[in-house]
């Protein structure tokens, strides 16, 4: 069903001039996060992959940590970290390009501990280390792509041994998704040749599913133990079951004529929002059904509150939507970036909304009407 245009409803707009920070930060593709009044971000300087903290409203560092040597691009990408960090408000997590893993606090940007993926069994993808680790309890967990049992690690936060590793599956760019599903908590992987899943307390693995994947979506964990899975030639909808878990995974629908790519899905109040074959679409997440779709470019889009926002990866054009499974309107469209590539999906925290596009880091003030 192509979508509707529906005049006349309350929309959030960024204001003209409402820019709070245009931080020439350096290169690299991975998304900042924020952490109370902090903004970290991960870059390259030329000669180093560097973790830093800014102040989130003014975009004023209060440390900087390098990381090692900085991670060349090539056939097309650019320098430096691909993988967006994580933190607990204690710790923060950074991957970088080559696959260095560092734990810093967040307070003082010091090393409490730190591994080379490479030395532990894991393999480099082609355009670098881009899985972004998860940090929950006691844990770090990050995806190595190993050979040998060495494709998911688990660390102990603060002392940096290796507590378990599992699975044996080449690993592109997608990041593993932590939820508690069938009663057991589990980390859901989406590699190369197959989906699956393995316990977040001992690595045992629970679930597989036979499905070749492009490895560079990000599963969507929905309620009632579902699990959205945007492959690269399909979109999937399974939900876990079994005792402990560890049942074959029921799969509930699969919608052809879709692709999932990188970040281009969310989901609210039973329906899946994102871009799939350059046309932003809704989905009934119960069946799988298109609600409706309209033409878009090839975008990075989250879903913030009612709104899906979009920033077009070769025009640099930011795009707010107000969708509802009637239709959508569009509230903004203003030129974020001059042309280029713009692959970091954007980031909305506290009436912010931040934008990356390859050494630039843009924050708008967003406010109703």
């Amino acid at each position: 069903m192509v979508a509707r245009h529906l005049p006349g409803l309350r929309v959030a707009r960024a204001l003209a001039g409402s820019v709070l920070i245009f931080l020439p930060l350096g290169s690299g593709y991975s998304s900042p996060i924020v952490a109370g009044k902090r903004l970290i971000a991960l870059y390259s300087d030329g000669r180093n992959d560097v973790a830093t903290s800014l102040d989130a409203a003014t975009g004023e560092p209060s440390w900087t940590f390098e990381l090692g040597p900085f991670y060349k691009g090539h056939d097309g990408s650019i320098d430096g970290p691909l993988a967006t960090p994580c933190t607990d408000g204690e710790m923060v997590v950074a991957v970088s390009g080559h696959g260095r893993l560092h734990v810093l606090g967040l307070e003082d940007g010091k090393s409490r501990w730190s591994h080379d993926l490479a030395e532990l069994g894991g393999r480099k993808p082609y355009f670098g280390f881009a899985s972004s680790p998860i940090l929950d309890g006691n844990r770090v967990y990050v995806l190595a792509g190993g050979d040998g049992g060495k494709c998911v690690l688990a660390f102990d936060r603060d002392k940096g041994s290796l507590v378990w590793s599992a699975a044996s599956e080449e690993i592109e760019y997608s990041s593993p998704a932590l939820a508690t599903l069938a009663g057991v908590r589990q980390l859901v992987v989406i590699g190369k040749e197959r989906v699956f899943s393995v316990a977040a307390a001992d690595g045992k693995e629970l679930w597989s599913l036979d499905v070749k994947t492009d490895g560079w979506a990000t599963p969507v964990i929905l309620p009632d133990d579902r699990v959205f899975l945007p492959l690269e030639d399909r979109l999937m909808m399974v939900r876990c079951q079994g005792t402990g878990g560890d049942g074959e995974p029921e799969v509930l629908w699969t919608a052809r004529g879709h692709e999932g790519y990188a970040h281009s899905f969310g989901y609210r109040d039973k329906y899946l929002y994102g871009v799939s074959k350059r046309r932003t679409v809704c989905l009934d997440a119960d069946t799988g059904e298109t609600a409706w779709s309209d033409r878009s470019k090839e975008s990075a889009a989250i879903v913030s509150r009612d709104h899906l926002v979009i920033l077009s990866r070769k025009e640099g054009v930011l795009r707010m939507i107000q969708a509802t499974p009637d239709g959508l309107r569009e509230c903004l469209s203003q030129e974020a970036f001059p042309e280029g590539s713009h692959w970091t999906p954007p980031v909305a925290a506290k009436g912010l909304l931040y934008l990356r596009s390859g050494a630039d880091l843009v924050a708008y003030r967003f406010l109703e009407e």
